[in-house]
C-alpha cells in the first residue's frame, strides 16, 4: 500500500501540504522543514518560518510528506519531475490507455 499511496500523491495537488526535506545532495538543505507553497519546472517553494525558500528538484534525495490525516509520505524529487500540470496529463493518458484496450475487448 505504501508503493500505491505514494503514487496517488505525485500526481496529487501537494500544495500546503506540511514538507520536510530528509536526505540531499546540497548539505543546507537537509531537515528544511516548511509548507509546500508553489511549484515550478525544476523548483519547488517551502514557506518556512524564515521565509520561502527555492529548492531544486533534482537536488532532493528523499523528502517526506505530510497528508491532511498526518501520515508521513517518502517521495524523491525526481518522482515530482515536470510541472504539475505536466503530471497530471501523464496520468489521464495512462489511465485513457489501459481503459481503451479494456473496453475495446468486450
Amino acid at each position: 500500500m505504501g508503493t500505491r499511496r505514494k503514487k496517488l500523491l505525485t500526481y496529487k495537488d501537494l500544495f500546503g501540504k506540511r514538507t520536510r526535506i530528509v536526505l540531499s545532495l546540497d548539505p543546507g538543505l537537509r531537515g528544511l522543514e516548511g509548507t509546500f507553497c508553489n511549484e515550478t519546472l525544476r523548483t519547488i517553494i517551502l514557506k518556512t518560518p524564515r521565509g520561502p525558500k527555492a529548492v531544486l528538484k533534482n537536488l532532493i534525495t528523499k523528502m517526506v510528506v505530510y497528508t491532511e490525516r498526518g501520515r508521513p509520505i517518502e517521495i524523491s524529487g525526481w518522482e515530482l519531475a515536470g510541472r504539475p500540470y505536466e503530471r497530471l496529463k501523464l496520468k489521464y493518458l495512462a489511465t485513457r490507455r489501459r481503459g481503451a484496450g479494456v473496453r475495446g475487448n468486450a
